[in-house]
């Protein structure tokens, strides 16, 4: 993965991986041929492209002059780090390739050892603040701010990851509190940004007005 990497000076790079059950096994793959198989670059690294990225850090390739230069660090006791990580990686990224070949091995438990719904989404405040922290000090939000609306919508979507959580009050409350304060909410900006993305902005975003028209009511 790393001479794939290296090949084309990638920004960032992400390899498949393989999903096995706690009581499999390696040996059993053993027999599986692997075949490593090098991807075109794609160089134009928006929202449709990080939309579609896995969470996790473990299935990637930094450029470690990146993290180094821009100051990128995992946030303590925060669930989710992995993400928010990503997400201030992202708007560095110039250059990106994806190679499926499976070669990491994801052992699943049949039982967890943390609450993922406490674990995840119990900090979510603090990680949109976090975003925006980050945003803006290195004026993503006005630098590059479609990508920065997209950055923030792909968070959301991926922090909470199914529709039951979308719509909770509290966390729409978290994120549009921190999200204003990026001076995003333009009608050039979102019609600019990924259509999937946008959709799903307005989806969480009439939510939360809707509460807020709510709340007025029951004062």
């Amino acid at each position: 993965m790393y001479e794939f990497a290296k090949k084309d000076d990638i920004d960032l790079l992400e390899f498949g991986i393989e999903k096995i059950n706690e009581n499999k096994k390696l040996k059993d793959f053993k027999s599986k041929k692997l075949i490593y198989k090098d991807e075109k670059v794609i160089k134009n690294c928006n929202g449709s492209i990080f939309k579609n990225l896995r969470n996790e850090n473990w299935n990637k390739i930094y450029k470690s002059r990146i993290i180094k230069n821009n100051d990128i660090k995992f946030v303590p006791n925060l669930g989710g780090e992995d993400l928010n990580f990503n997400l201030k990686y992202y708007p560095f990224v110039k250059k990106f390739k994806r190679i499926f070949t499976k070669t990491y091995f994801w052992r699943i438990k049949k039982i967890r050892l943390y609450n993922p719904i406490k674990y995840f989404f119990g900090s979510n405040k603090l990680f949109f603040e976090s975003l925006v922290e980050y945003y803006q000090k290195n004026k993503i939000n006005i630098n590059n701010p479609i990508l920065c609306f997209e950055l923030m919508i792909i968070g959301y979507k991926n922090l909470f990851w199914n529709e039951n959580y979308y719509y909770k009050e509290e966390y729409l409350i978290n994120f549009f509190n921190a999200f204003k304060k990026l001076n995003l909410e333009d009608e050039s900006i979102i019609n600019k940004s990924s259509i999937n993305l946008k959709n799903f902005y307005f989806k969480i975003y009439n939510k939360y007005k809707l509460l807020q028209i709510n709340k007025k009511r029951d004062l």
